[in-house]
């Protein structure tokens, strides 16, 4: 039957979907991890110097780490931020849908199984909002060609000096 391979491949792809999903997370939360032990830094390191670029307030710099104090906490970040609400709810909207179509309720409860396969919807909506929340930043084009990362991050402690090449990245 034609429709049985369908329903294969929608299954293949639910599964990856929970998979990647849960990867995602997963690294987000190491993510935040080193986000805040990097804000609370201050041993001048690298990591603390990237993570106060946004107070230098020069002209064309944008914050890089989404931990603007040292007392931030993941929760508050992830209810505060556009892509970790839309995360939220895009999590909670995979899980209602996947734990609702297990055979038991596709069977006996066909209508909550139904009816939770439309927060597709929201899934998707999310989804497309998510990647906008900007959580992950990267240096501008004409930054990394006028100090390139490479040489520039072994010697972050020469970009106020304006004999040196390097120069604070800009971020977008």
């Amino acid at each position: 039957k034609p429709l049985d391979h369908n329903l294969t491949f929608h299954k293949l792809v639910a599964y990856m979907i929970c998979l990647l999903t849960a990867v995602h997370i997963i690294a987000h939360l190491f993510n935040f991890e080193r986000y805040s032990r990097s804000r609370r830094a201050t041993d001048g390191s690298l990591a603390s110097v990237l993570s106060n670029l946004s107070h230098h307030g020069k002209e064309g710099d944008a914050w890089l780490n989404p931990i603007h104090s040292p007392d931030t906490t993941l929760l508050y970040v992830t209810f505060t931020s556009i892509a970790g609400l839309t995360g939220v709810i895009i999590t909670i909207a995979l899980i209602l849908m996947v734990t609702s179509a297990v055979e038991f309720i596709r069977k006996h409860y066909f209508e909550v199984f139904w009816y939770t396969h439309h927060l597709f919807i929201i899934y998707i909506i999310g989804l497309v909002i998510h990647g906008v929340g900007g959580i992950v930043r990267g240096q501008t084009k004409k930054s990394m060609e006028e100090s390139h990362p490479h040489e520039c991050a072994e010697s972050f402690e020469k970009w106020d000096d304006p004999d040196h090449h390097c120069r604070h990245p800009q971020l977008k």
